[in-house]
């Protein structure tokens, strides 16, 4: 059974595609997580990446490659 995500959840999936694109490509992002205004890390993993909230210390977005 699927559980279909809520705006707010969706929303926060786009902003954090988002900032691991600006952190990727320029090192720097404007967008904050958010729930709490909190910045964003990105984080590489192997053949992925994780953008965590800072303040929150709580994962937004996770991604592999294949």
């Amino acid at each position: 059974m699927a559980i279909d995500p809520t705006p707010e959840t969706l929303a926060e999936v786009d902003n954090a595609d988002e900032a691991a694109a600006d952190l990727s490509r320029d090192g720097y992002t404007h967008r904050r997580c958010l729930r709490c205004g909190g910045e964003l890390l990105l984080e590489r993993v192997r053949g992925g990446y994780t953008v965590r909230c800072r303040a929150e210390d709580r994962v937004v977005l996770t991604a592999r490659g294949l």
